[in-house]
């Protein structure tokens, strides 16, 4: 199946969004952000594991796994290198105390994708590799779930099972007995997200086969409604932030955004398939794996006072600039590994 372009723009605008929270410049983005990065990798697992049907539950896993894992250890590990860099430079300047132990156990659940499989250890070193750990475990299930969603053909049922995760995620993020923050990165929860994706790309896969697919004029007022929607979910929260965060919030307009973005139909999704948005998508994993390192350093290095907005901006504009050439070298690093693990 051809590739969805629109996707492209998706994923760095999610990315720069992520980007601008940890600066403090947009607060509330960033649980929208990885909704956005889980729906998509759950939508894009379905799409791609059409090429590998019938090879079995087992052997789908292990070469799913394995073509992800070469994927995506070169990246976890530059950014972990990195980190340990500025980490090495904070204790010499005396501002970090070097615990041996506790640093060897975190490097080893770092490296290995497993620190969210411990609460104490979720966010740890390299704060981003988080998602990296969480996806990882997704695509220990990807397959299977494949296998189960692409059983079912009816939109009516798959439109089902979507809204019930949906509530789910929901009913979960409201419950007072789970941490918010370890909710965040929890693979449990993540992997409905996850699922999700996987139930929208399926949709995607009716609607394309029977020929279902919206006019140019709907498909754009249905973007723009969905996307007003998001906006104006988190205006309420920048405006009104006592209010309490519930992640699941967003996840019906942002999974069903998706969808109709993916159809490539509407204004929005072809201003997302612009070319220049394109060429810049395949930066956006190394730039989030080293942004929050190289915004920490800034931060913490050269200290300004004054309007926390302009220092907030003054602190995005140099580390974008830093991030730059670091990214592309990053990239280039680990692009051979990338070729090798398409999928």
């Amino acid at each position: 199946m051809p590739k969805i372009k629109s996707f492209d723009g998706i994923r760095v605008f999610a990315t720069v969004a992520v980007f601008l929270y940890h600066t403090g410049l947009m607060p509330y983005i960033a649980s929208e952000a990885v909704s956005v990065f889980f729906l998509l990798s759950g939508f894009l697992s379905y799409y791609t594991l059409q090429k590998s049907d019938n090879i079995g539950v087992g052997k789908g896993t292990i070469t799913y796994i394995k073509k992800k894992f070469l994927a995506f250890f070169p990246v976890n590990f530059a950014g972990y290198l990195v980190f340990c860099l500025f980490f090495i430079y904070s204790c010499i300047c005396g501002k970090t105390i070097f615990d041996v132990k506790d640093f060897l156990i975190k490097s080893i659940l770092n490296l290995g994708f497993m620190q969210t499989l411990f609460k104490d250890y979720s966010v740890i070193l390299n704060e981003p590799s988080w998602y990296l750990s969480t996806l990882m475990i997704c695509f220990l299930f990807a397959y299977i779930i494949y296998i189960f969603i692409k059983k079912c053909s009816s939109i009516k049922y798959l439109f089902c099972a979507w809204m019930g995760i949906i509530i789910l995620l929901w009913i979960i993020n409201s419950a007072s007995y789970f941490d918010g923050a370890y909710i965040y990165t929890n693979p449990l929860y993540r992997i409905l997200e996850f699922i999700c994706g996987n139930l929208i790309a399926r949709i995607h896969v009716n609607i394309k086969v029977n020929d279902l697919e919206l006019k140019v004029k709907k498909a754009s007022i249905f973007e723009g409604i969905l996307l007003g929607i998001i906006v104006i979910e988190w205006l309420i929260k920048f405006i009104f932030p006592e209010i309490n965060e519930n992640y699941a919030y967003s996840i019906f307009p942002l999974s069903v955004f998706l969808l109709i973005v993916s159809l490539g139909k509407g204004v929005i999704s072809k201003f997302l398939s612009m070319p220049f948005l394109g060429r810049i998508a395949p930066y956006t994993l190394e730039f989030y794996i080293l942004h929050e390192t190289v915004f920490r350093f800034m931060y913490e290095t050269f200290r300004l006072n004054g309007n926390w907005f302009i220092n907030g901006l003054l602190y995005s504009i140099f580390s974008f600039i830093v991030l730059i050439p670091m990214t592309y070298l990053l990239h280039i690093f680990v692009q051979k590994n990338k070729q090798q693990s398409k999928y």
